[in-house]
């Protein structure tokens, strides 16, 4: 299972390449191979994931310089290698301006749909979640209160009540 986490975790002093060239041989089981060179490593399933996630025009870019949405993106492909059957992510559009979570959208939809991934995430953003989502669990207060399709968890009185109505207030 590939992590990706709310707060981007990258190596801002490596290039976009070496950071997913990193998580790749990690997820390979190369990281520790202190007899190899790491930059003749992995390199066919670097670049995949750098087309992946649409960075395969920056890889020399410094990651630590890259713009938040581009960073998010970085790491988001850093929980991909090589072919996870499911991946978790905390908010994968937090800080992203309108334009970037639209491409945040299409990215996980494109890669869940090509690697036939599971996607697990946790959102606020209700059109994200079911602009996304096959399968939706809604919790309260650690509590499930529905799960289903979209369509189904959008119909469901309670968690309009929860997210919409007077319930509305986190206190009670």
């Amino acid at each position: 299972m590939g992590r990706s986490f709310q707060v981007t975790k990258i190596f801002p002093k490596l290039t976009v390449y070496q950071n997913i060239q990193a998580a790749v041989l990690y997820a390979k089981g190369e990281g520790l191979n202190l007899f190899s060179r790491a930059d003749r490593m992995a390199r066919e399933e670097t670049g995949e994931i750098l087309g992946l996630v649409g960075l395969s025009d920056r890889p020399g870019d410094a990651a630590g310089l890259l713009a938040a949405g581009d960073r998010k993106r970085s790491s988001s492909g850093s929980c991909w290698p090589p072919i996870p059957t499911s991946s978790s992510s905390t908010k994968p559009t937090c800080g992203m301006s309108p334009v970037e979570t639209a491409k945040t959208i299409d990215l996980i939809q494109e890669i869940s749909s090509r690697r036939a991934l599971s996607v697990l995430f946790t959102e606020h953003k209700m059109d994200v979640v079911f602009g996304i989502s096959s399968h939706i669990t809604v919790m309260n207060f650690g509590e499930v209160v529905a799960a289903g399709g979209p369509e189904e968890v959008r119909a469901n009185e309670r968690v309009r009540q929860i997210y919409f109505g007077e319930d509305r207030c986190c206190w009670k």
